[in-house]
């Protein structure tokens, strides 16, 4: 702010000099008024215009306002705005004091406005959307979102774009404003915790009375496991007859919503079942493939025999 500071002061010195210590007449005396006036028009615009910034930055720093949140978002783009319009209040009145018309002003100013306006459609749109961003309030710096087929960690959301880590690749991408707020945005950051969904298939000739064990083994796992949710207790259900092995569906919740514990919450329950299932001799039923070979160039259907007591007696077990 010392060069602005230093703007205002100097044409107000320099004008005292010229009256105090200098004899100008004339032209020459409205040349120099009209100098020193316009260099301290110019620079209590950009003194505004800091000061609003300033203004922001002061706010922002208080301990109760998050230095890459939302609100400090907006809070920065409305003291911009509200030191825009002061800015812009001042020049014209200034312009009328220092004699230029204010209607030839204001033509001026919405003329330079509309040619910007026109050049410059694809920023504005991005303030808008920076603007509903800022307001909706769909997520926040540091928060996992997916939004535009990216899934990742909001690291800043400026003017024009929104920059986010991508959660596998470790990449950085920016995604316009305006067409975050076109698209569904998914807040994974803000889940209440994480499900998990999975079938267990156990082979067609396991006996009912193992199917009913496993089931219950599962369910002793589940029983108050960590991170239980008594919203949201654990679904164990023999559901389904396969073509080739009977279905248990187990569904539960995980709280708090830590991707990494989640996972070892998982590898802790996968190896208790495999236990369970290991103790009381169920298997888990695994997709069977055959495949044969014809050896011949000829087409038409396979003969498949079963030989064995041929082979067991060439010796070719």
């Amino acid at each position: 702010m010392l060069f602005p500071m230093a703007g205002l002061l100097l044409p107000l010195a320099f004008k005292h000099v010229v009256y105090e210590y200098l004899t100008l007449r004339g032209s020459a005396l409205y040349f120099t008024n009209f100098s020193a006036d316009l260099v301290f028009l110019l620079a209590l615009v950009v003194v505004i215009v800091g000061v609003s910034k300033r203004v922001a930055d002061s706010v922002i720093a208080l301990p109760s306002i998050h230095a890459q949140g939302l609100d400090a978002h907006l809070i920065r783009i409305l003291c911009r705005l509200l030191g825009i319009v002061l800015a812009s209040v001042v020049f014209l009145e200034g312009g009328r004091y220092l004699g230029f018309p204010i209607t030839t002003l204001i033509a001026s100013a919405g003329i330079s406005g509309l040619a910007i306006a026109l050049s410059a459609q694809g920023m504005i749109k991005g303030l808008f959307g920076t603007i509903t961003i800022l307001l909706d309030q769909p997520f926040r710096a540091g928060e996992r979102i997916v939004v535009k087929g990216q899934d990742g960690f909001v690291e800043e959301i400026g003017l024009r774009s929104t920059k986010i880590r991508t959660f596998l690749t470790n990449h950085l991408v920016s995604i316009p404003n305006d067409q975050i707020a076109e698209s569904e945005i998914e807040n994974v950051g803000r889940r209440q915790h994480i499900r998990r969904m999975s079938d267990l298939h156990i082979p067609l000739d396991t006996p009912r009375e193992k199917v009913e064990k496993a089931v219950s083994a599962i369910r002793a796992a589940l029983d108050s496991h960590d991170g239980f949710d008594p919203d949201f207790p654990p679904h164990v259900y023999f559901n389904d007859f396969n073509t080739d092995s009977f279905n248990i569906r187990v569904i539960y919740w995980y709280q708090p919503p830590n991707l990494w514990d989640f996972y070892a919450f998982n590898e802790k329950v996968n190896l208790e079942i495999f236990r369970a299932f290991e103790e009381r001799g169920i298997q888990f039923s695994l997709p069977l493939r055959h495949s044969y070979w014809k050896h011949d160039d000829q087409q038409g259907p396979l003969d498949v025999k079963v030989a064995v007591e041929e082979m067991v007696q060439d010796g070719r077990s």
